[in-house]
């Protein structure tokens, strides 16, 4: 009897052994997925790096000396006082475009008006209309074409505001790294 019980356990894990070898050998061929979520501000947070960072600043404390600090702004304040002068007198550039673009768009209007008046006295009714139909489109198109050159000139000119700002902003902190080195 024990030896038929033997027989019987013998069968059952041979059995199984034969069953359960295939997918052995299967998971050995392909890895299992392994999948993780990671949350990346924390990661960035805990890494040593981002110890010297301040949030509020934004931007990474600096160890340098503080003379070597006062050496490279002393260096840098004239380099910087040119290029902001620089940047101005392109913004005033640009404004006396602005101002030259508006007043070619009046001229350009008064002249249309004062071409489609003269026009409409030697029109019959129907053509009336249709000449004035005319005058609105090439009004509105001038119109459309000012608006655009007015937008390009304000965007230029917020563009260079925005560059001083950057070359101010460089200059504010010495315990800090600036806007650029902090981007890198």
């Amino acid at each position: 009897m024990q030896r038929n019980i033997n027989h019987q356990l013998l069968i059952v894990t041979l059995l199984a052994v034969l069953v359960f070898m295939p997918c052995r050998h299967v998971a050995a061929r392909t890895p299992a997925p392994e999948i993780a979520t990671v949350d990346l501000t924390s990661l960035i947070a805990m890494h040593p790096a981002m110890a010297a960072y301040d949030p509020n600043m934004q931007a990474f404390k600096v160890s340098r000396p503080r003379q070597q600090f006062i050496q490279d702004r002393s260096r840098m304040a004239g380099d910087k006082a040119k290029k902001i002068d620089e940047l101005r007198s392109r913004i005033k550039a640009l404004e006396s475009q602005l101002s030259a673009e508006k007043q070619r768009h009046i001229r350009d209007e008064a002249q249309q008006k004062t071409d489609f008046d003269k026009a409409m006295a030697k029109l019959a009714t129907e053509a009336v209309r249709l000449h004035l139909q005319v005058f609105r489109n090439k009004e509105a198109e001038t119109r459309q074409s000012h608006t655009a050159r007015l937008r390009s000139l304000k965007l230029q000119i917020d563009q260079i505001n925005r560059q001083i700002e950057n070359e101010n902003a460089d200059m504010l902190s010495d315990r800090f790294t600036t806007p650029a080195e902090t981007r890198q």
